[in-house]
């Protein structure tokens, strides 16, 4: 045995041996870590920018086929050009597009709170307007890729203080 080894089997033993008090969290499982609620990542959860703008997404994959679905149809036409590692600037902006095309129709569930930026008046959620908002504030898109692929997002400890708040 490695003392790499050696060091992770003692620590595991010690903390396999180590009891614990109410006052100490329960050791976590993998399962703890990775699971997610399926039906939840279809349904989404509330994402709030600020007090008064909140979107609700469903997750950018796992159990919402509908999204990887959306991705492999619409990169068919592509997909020779991405295997052949022959990905010119016209390519990755076609699937920066194709992508943000996928969270308007299966990730971007509906929203509140969003206005017209230059009338002010509420901006009805639908796949074009979703679609604009994502080509117009790049890193608002950004921002929904990360929070559409977090996993904490979509488990059941997140849900319950969800609906908490």
């Amino acid at each position: 045995m490695t003392d790499l080894t050696q060091t992770a089997v003692s620590t595991v033993e010690v903390a396999e041996a180590t009891p614990t008090t109410p006052d100490q969290p329960k050791p976590q499982s993998i399962y703890d870590l990775y699971k997610t609620e399926a039906e939840q990542e279809k349904k989404g959860f509330f994402y709030k920018l600020s007090p008064t703008i909140g979107i609700l997404m469903a997750r950018a994959g796992g159990a919402n086929s509908n999204f990887t679905k959306f991705i492999d149809v619409e990169t068919r036409p592509i997909r020779k050009q991405i295997k052949g590692d022959r990905t010119s600037r016209d390519v990755l902006d076609m699937l920066q597009d194709i992508m943000k095309q996928a969270f308007a129709a299966t990730v971007i569930l509906d929203w509140q709170g969003i206005t017209h930026p230059t009338t002010g008046e509420i901006l009805p959620y639908n796949q074009e307007n979703a679609l604009m908002l994502m080509r117009e504030l790049p890193d608002l898109f950004a921002d929904l890729q990360e929070q559409a692929m977090e996993l904490a997002n979509f488990q059941s400890e997140a849900l319950d203080d969800d609906a908490k708040n």
